[in-house]
């Protein structure tokens, strides 16, 4: 287990490395994006119109298709060889491109309806942008997802590389043409088209990478169709499963319509940076994880010693994570963000709305390595009705909150209905399939990090506050010439600009690391740590 645990947690690093330099790109667009579109009805029209697009892609080619591909090729290299993955790669490749690209006609064709559906509460010439915006960025998601079915095929051969650096790749082509964007003043319409080109590049490095692992085109036979027939039998229910975010997030854009302009914009900027965390941990370790969980799914004994290691690692990485982003939210926005395009007002809407999605980061997260289990135990279609449920739950719970707590409401009932979805998988794997969590000592690890934050924890939020006590107690003035910037190092610097990372962010590094020191101390322990 420990030397298994130590090729999990290596292969984790490697792929967590490239996500957060993904996530830090992506933060950089984020923000550019902002200087770009405002926050208002334009940027509320984009952001409809990236919805449609960005969650097929999150459904397939980060989702849903990956987790069925990624068995069926690691079965039939085991049952038939290396010859009869390349012709059920190529099946998978032609059909369910071809599918996708009627699902593209269909959005062109009907795209009012689609962005109507997804902002009913939206002005007139939001949606008509909307509409423009969409039947551009349409091919998105057919270039994505070929690259998808090209990197399932290196996953299930252990090559995590390209997975891990293709997101680093395209957010490194956003912000170039942000910038250009930004530096010519283009038009909504060239950025849309920018985005595609992009994708068009990221899949041409994908066949190429394949073509050097020796994956190659052939005529499929019939044991490649069948085993493309039980990838679509796994792949309908388990688009439900896996995207179950990004319907929230629909239902959370419908609602969010009806509010003042711009509300759309800034939850989704929230959302963004709570998945930052989320990618760098949960989902890099998702990645990993399936490979070993198919190969382990039939043995409900390991499968569970697996399920109660990975998530001890999760608790014991999200939750100071969640802690330091909460103390730290309005910072976040009021340092990288505010200017005349978003105002302090915005920076206050944004807070809230991220604190309500971190209370459920841990749900989130959790979510991920949970749903593997399924995914090797074949069983998508349990997790599809779960699913299901609580899609109606996030519903109801949304027409409750809104009302009380405009857009936080929204993303406060997705935290709630992802913690309900949390409890359920659980107790199914528990008592369903009989998968031994190894519940005495999960809880004891729990109970044992619990006391050993709210010890650490204590001190590096007393930390903060007596330092930015002292900051603020003091008044002074600096002036800093490098070139053509000026800096002035005040108050107000310290507090509210840049200067609050340079003294937050190394007492940050400290939490963690006195997190990791103690951890014996306390009794925390878990073969990711040993």
């Amino acid at each position: 287990m420990v030397e298994m645990s130590r090729s999990i947690i290596k292969k984790t690093l490697g792929i967590g490395s490239s996500t957060l330099l993904s996530r830090f790109f992506a933060y950089i667009r984020e923000i550019l994006l902002i200087q770009f579109l405002g926050v208002g009805a334009i940027s509320d029209a984009f952001f409809i119109a990236l919805r449609v697009p960005n969650s097929l892609r999150k459904v397939f080619a980060e989702g849903a298709l990956s987790s069925v591909l990624v068995p069926s090729f690691i079965h039939a290299e085991q049952k038939y060889g290396k010859q009869e993955v390349n012709k059920l790669l190529t099946v998978s490749f032609l059909m369910i491109e071809a599918l996708i690209t009627c699902l593209i006609a269909v959005i062109c064709y009907y795209a009012p309806f689609f962005v109507h559906q997804m902002a009913p509460g939206a002005s007139a010439q939001s949606l008509h942008a909307s509409v423009q915006f969409l039947r551009i960025l349409a091919p998105f998601i057919l270039l994505l997802s070929s690259s998808s079915v090209l990197a399932a095929a290196l996953q299930a051969s252990h090559r995590f590389l390209l997975p891990g650096l293709a997101p680093v790749i395209l957010n490194c082509l956003y912000v170039v043409a942000l910038s250009f964007g930004l530096y010519f003043s283009w038009s909504v319409d060239a950025l849309c088209w920018s985005w595609v080109v992009a994708a068009f590049l990221n899949l041409l490095l994908h066949l190429w990478v394949c073509m050097l692992y020796k994956f190659e085109f052939r005529l499929p036979g019939a044991i490649a169709w069948k085993g493309f027939l039980q990838v679509m039998l796994q792949l309908f229910p388990c688009i439900v499963s896996v995207g179950i975010g990004e319907v929230n997030f629909w239902i959370d854009s419908a609602f969010a319509s009806y509010l003042q302009s711009g509300t759309l914009s800034l939850i989704r900027t929230a959302y963004q940076l709570v998945n930052i965390p989320l990618g760098v941990i949960a989902t890099s370790l998702s990645i990993v994880l399936l490979p070993y969980f198919s190969k382990i799914g039939n043995s409900k004994k390991e499968l569970g010693a697996y399920l109660a290691e990975a998530i001890k690692f999760v608790i014991w990485m999200i939750v100071p994570v969640t802690f330091i982003m909460m103390i730290s939210s309005r910072e976040i926005f009021e340092t990288m963000f505010l200017s005349s395009k978003f105002t302090m007002e915005h920076v206050f809407q944004a807070q809230s709305n991220m604190n309500a999605y971190l209370v459920g980061l841990l749900f989130f997260a959790l979510e991920k390595i949970l749903l593997n289990a399924f995914y090797a135990l074949q069983s998508t279609g349990i997790a599809t009705g779960v699913a299901i449920a609580t899609i109606a739950l996030n519903f109801f719970m949304n027409r409750m909150l809104i009302g009380v707590y405009g857009g936080m409401g929204l993303a406060l009932a997705t935290s709630l209905s992802a913690g309900v979805r949390v409890a359920l998988f659980i107790a199914i794997l528990a008592y369903y399939f009989k998968v031994d969590f190894h519940t005495k000592d999960l809880m004891k690890m729990i109970r044992n990090y619990c006391v050993q934050l709210l010890a650490l924890g204590s001190v590096f939020y007393s930390a903060v506050y007596t330092i930015s006590r002292f900051i603020a107690q003091y008044s002074f003035s600096h002036d800093l010439n490098f070139g053509f910037f000026h800096v002035v190092m005040d108050t107000h610097f310290f507090l509210h600009g840049f200067g609050f990372w340079s003294w937050f962010g190394p007492l940050s590094l400290l939490f963690f690391a006195g997190i990791y020191a103690t951890r014996k101390a306390f009794g925390v322990s878990f073969s990711y740590l040993e």
